[in-house]
């Protein structure tokens, strides 16, 4: 069974996410990146990290405009 929680970006009440602050995604994820590095940013600017905790588990993560996707099997 595999779960996929999202993380979105509101700003000051409002309705419609914001775009999350890319760089800062890129910062805190690309050290614990076990995937190729050159595939971490795409052509578009989105983000895309396969992620190793210290326990073995792995999650790949994907971050753009809409938000963040976490994909854990």
């Amino acid at each position: 069974m595999s779960y996929s929680p999202s993380i979105y970006k509101f700003i000051d009440g409002g309705d419609m996410p914001v775009a999350p602050d890319l760089e800062l995604v890129l910062a805190v994820l690309e050290p614990h990146d076990v995937g190729d590095p050159q595939l971490a940013v795409g052509e578009d600017g989105s983000l895309r990290f396969w992620v190793r905790a210290s326990d073995g588990s792995e999650a790949e993560i994907s971050a753009d405009e809409i938000g963040i996707l976490v994909e854990r099997s």
